[in-house]
């Protein structure tokens, strides 16, 4: 995936583990989301199968930092994206503290 920042610079998201990416899940979701890894950790069961009802359970959305203006960019669960300046205008390398 790559996105366009207003400032012109491209984003890449083709691998794991990027350091101007990050995920956020809204305080509303936190702890149902805890309380389905208790209950998933709780019952004897296929690693797999805990796996992928944590994945249902999680609703994080994806957000980047343009690595040249410090914008981020946010999924929205219609398929865009929002975007937020900081200020001042900076890279803050939010997902690297």
């Amino acid at each position: 995936m790559k996105i366009t920042c207003s400032c012109g610079a491209t984003i890449h998201d083709g691998t794991d583990a990027l350091p101007h990416k990050g995920h956020a899940i809204a305080d509303r979701d936190w702890g149902p989301f805890w309380e389905a890894l208790d209950a998933a950790l709780a019952r004897p069961r296929a690693p797999a199968a805990m796996a992928m009802e944590l994945r249902r359970k999680a609703s994080a959305r994806r957000m980047w930092e343009c690595r040249t203006c410090g914008r981020l960019w946010i999924d929205r669960a219609d398929g865009g994206l929002l975007s937020y300046a900081p200020e001042p205008a900076r890279v803050n390398k939010v997902f690297e503290q």
